[in-house]
């Protein structure tokens, strides 16, 4: 089993000083813009009731915003549903036919008619996740048992100061594997290195997750303990294109809920009309640009990277970090 952040940080690596560049602690207009283009958002709360994750759906700009909060209708979320005030939070948030997202984490300041948000942390995922599970190419239909058909998944984990967080995970279908009856084992393959979700794994010990298949309405839920692993002989049961994940997560499930997504059928995230027209949202890469700019990390380093990004540099980074590295 993986313990220490150190024995994580063998398995997984250290982030550059860029990827630790990228986040900052407000919503920028492009962050604004970015919402107010998505449909559907992964929403993660962690409290004294546990950790819990479920999707809210609706119309392009269901989810409100000032530079430093958000706000939804609780019933656009899906149940069952408990958020009090200082509860941590964190979302997720989809725009149509991208593969990055944005995540943005905060704490519950309401949660009467209205989920309220303080924001204090926000930056780009990469497209990784979105990619590997062709995200945006979905299925008519799906025959079979939903965690064995899903290929994509969001990682809701908490650490001991109670900080939530919303990772996206993708495969090919048959990625999550169900080592027993009360097991499912998660891959994690190379990313941007931050490993937040790993991380606070070793804090707390419990997580949960939110599984799906691209273009049905059908999600499962998963709650309980979690650790870590880069046991060889599992890691090479979920090898893909003979390319193993660098470590796993162990979800022993507590509980488990299967149940037809309604913030889904209100997102209509796969519909062609909700791809934004261009201009209309910010790309990722003009996100990242901006934010890393924005961030407030001093020395003379992060200076000349906050000298040197540039959109159409960080486009292509992106592109060659897809390339080589998606396994």
């Amino acid at each position: 089993m993986v313990t220490t952040v150190s024995q994580l940080e063998a398995c997984v690596g250290a982030p550059a000083l860029p990827v630790k560049m990228k986040q900052i602690d407000h919503l920028d207009p492009l962050a604004r813009a970015w919402v107010a283009a998505s449909p559907l958002a992964a929403v993660v709360v962690a409290g004294a009731r546990g950790i819990s994750v479920t999707l809210a759906g609706g119309e392009p700009g269901f989810i409100k915003t000032e530079e430093r909060a958000l706000s939804l209708k609780r019933e656009l979320l899906d149940g069952p549903f408990e958020a009090s005030p200082g509860d941590g939070v964190a979302l997720l948030s989809l725009v149509p036919g991208t593969t990055e997202t944005l995540r943005i984490n905060g704490r519950v300041t309401a949660s009467d008619t209205e989920l309220r948000i303080a924001v204090e942390e926000c930056f780009v995922h990469c497209g990784k996740a979105m990619i590997r599970s062709s995200f945006w190419a979905p299925e008519a239909s799906a025959a079979g048992e939903a965690l064995a058909t899903a290929r994509f998944c969001v990682l809701a984990t908490v650490d001991a100061a109670g900080h939530a967080d919303a990772s996206p995970k993708g495969d090919p279908r048959g990625f999550l594997l169900q080592i027993d009856e009360r097991t499912v084992a998660l891959p994690d393959r190379p990313g941007n290195k931050r490993a937040d979700g790993h991380r606070n794994v070793l804090d707390s010990g419990k997580a949960a997750l939110l599984a799906l298949t691209p273009g049905q309405p059908k999600v499962v839920r998963i709650q309980g303990a979690a650790r870590l692993t880069a046991e060889e002989a599992l890691l090479s049961r979920m090898a893909v294109d003979n390319k193993k994940p660098i470590i796993a997560t162990l979800l022993d499930i507590q509980e488990r809920a299967e149940f037809a997504s309604e913030a889904l059928v209100r997102a209509r995230p796969w519909a062609p009309e909700r791809v934004p027209a261009p201009g209309k949202c910010p790309t990722p890469a003009e996100l990242l640009a901006a934010h890393v700019k924005l961030n407030k990390t001093q020395g003379l380093a992060a200076t000349a990277v906050r000298l040197a990004v540039r959109p159409s540099l960080v486009n292509q980074g992106l592109a060659h970090d897809y390339r080589i590295n998606l396994y």
